[in-house]
């Protein structure tokens, strides 16, 4: 049911970009594979089966390139190069940059580095470089000589911004260099430290507790105990809790539960557990959502959904399986928690997202907590009934197109289908792009049917192959 909130919400906002299919290694040993589209925060997304998940830079041990076939002359590659190095995704730029040199011989990947080197130097005022270094440096396949140039590159990097005081830019440099030259982690230890402790300082000093928690982390990583990283570190979480309680106050039992897995200071925790028993005292507001959302958007806890995907891993069909968990009232709405994993042969991976449900209106789920202003389904539930959303990407459309669809699934036959046409338009080097699908839902059931006009989206159909109870 779920999938296509992410599917037709999130992925069609990520078309108009070039994507890089990668195989990641998370650090509970499961593995996953999807597009990258992209870093921010210390988070990186990927689109997996139309979902969009986002993973801690903690959670992401290896990114392993899928390979893909090219046809671009040596300099074409060049030229490619050069482009992607004057984007702004330093992490898309990264796989993009791992694929064309896989393409090149050994003297045409000497050019390829020098080319990088030139590149970043230019940018070391940036955020771009060290975010390039950071997700190269965890990309696998590499050669060892391709390894030590790479190392090479951001270790000299590091000194550059060390010398301009960039000292955030600095320490995750020779992380990054460290990472592809292990040999060289004592080396370059007390300049990371060093680094990351005058970031730390600075960052602090100017109020941006999320940074400063971040530098304070790679201090510890590198000197367990070290008394200062402790002492910020702490009162880091503090100010940036209170300062989250004030701007989100909704989902304050969240971000207090998410701050004692972190905060280890005795007092902090006092008051972090006193704040929460306060909010579990509170009685909360059960809100009446529309009878014709649940008939469509059914909310059980325990129901799950498996579908029939477009698209195969190896010789193996991906199937998507939902899951209900949770289900909260929250001052006026309902959230709804869910598990969603891709499970191919004896293999699974997901992670959980919320959706929320208000009086008239289904928000797109996220793994956040703020909810999307472009709903999903919304009552009165009529045929001709249309909404839409304008962003920096373009125009997006919802109509329900029908409200009495009969649909044939591997699960069985359902009438009464109400269709929702998504259709959004966007630019894509300075050419528009009109992307449309259709989605079914099954009073009673839920989305049945997920379909995608264009052939090129098409792995991301869904088909109900299972609904039940557990």
């Amino acid at each position: 049911m779920t999938r296509i909130l992410i599917a037709s919400f999130c992925f069609v906002a990520s078309t108009t970009a070039q994507s890089q299919e990668v195989q990641v290694t998370l650090s509970n040993g499961s593995i996953i594979q999807g597009e990258l589209r992209g870093f921010e925060n210390g988070r990186y997304r990927f689109l997996i089966g139309g979902a969009i998940q986002e993973y801690k830079e903690s959670e992401v041990v290896t990114l392993t390139l899928v390979e893909r076939g090219t046809d671009t002359s040596t300099t074409d590659v060049f030229g490619s190069a050069r482009k992607l190095l004057l984007g702004n995704d330093g992490v898309r730029a990264s796989s993009e940059f791992h694929a064309l040199l896989k393409t090149l011989s050994l003297n045409d990947q000497t050019k390829l580095f020098e080319i990088l080197q030139s590149s970043l130097q230019s940018r070391i005022e940036e955020a771009f470089g060290h975010q390039f270094a950071e997700a190269f440096s965890r990309i696998s396949g590499f050669t060892p000589p391709q390894r030590r140039t790479a190392s090479g590159i951001f270790e000299g990097l590091a000194k550059t911004a060390e010398k301009g005081k960039r000292f955030g830019a600095a320490w995750r440099l020779l992380r990054a260099a460290t990472r592809l030259d292990p040999d060289s982690v004592e080396n370059w230890k007390s300049r990371r430290l060093s680094s990351a402790e005058s970031d730390l300082a600075e960052r602090y000093k100017a109020g941006d507790m999320a940074a400063a928690i971040e530098a304070a982390e790679e201090i510890l990583s590198l000197q367990p105990g070290h008394p200062e990283a402790l002492r910020i570190r702490e009162d880091a979480l503090y100010r940036k809790v209170q300062k989250d309680l004030a701007d989100r106050p909704n989902s304050a039992r969240s971000l207090l539960e998410e701050f004692l897995r972190q905060a280890r200071r005795e007092e902090f925790r006092r008051w972090a557990e006193s704040e929460l028993s306060k909010l579990r005292d509170q009685s909360p507001t059960n809100p009446t959502i529309s009878t014709e959302l649940t008939r469509y958007y059914p909310v059980a806890v325990g129901t799950f959904w498996e579908y029939k995907t477009g698209e195969k891993l190896g010789d193996k069909e991906i199937v998507q399986r939902l899951r209900i968990i949770d289900l909260r009232p929250e001052d006026g709405i309902h959230r709804v928690h869910f598990s969603l994993e891709n499970v191919y042969g004896n293999y699974a991976a997901g992670r959980n997202y919320h959706v929320i449900l208000s009086p008239t209106e289904v928000a797109p789920p996220t793994s956040g907590d703020s909810p999307s202003s472009f709903p999903m389904l919304k009552a009165p539930i009529r045929a001709g009934m249309s909404w839409e959303w304008s962003g920096p990407n373009g125009k997006f459309v919802r109509q329900i197109a029908s409200v009495s669809d009969t649909v044939e699934t591997p699960a069985g036959s359902f009438r009464d289908c109400v269709v929702v046409v998504y259709t959004s338009t966007t630019m894509k080097d300075g050419q528009e792009v009109r992307l449309v699908s259709r989605a079914y839902y099954a009073p009673g059931v839920g989305l049945v049917r997920l379909v995608y006009d264009n052939p090129t989206y098409r792995k991301f159909n869904l088909e109900l192959l299972k609904r039940g109870q557990e």
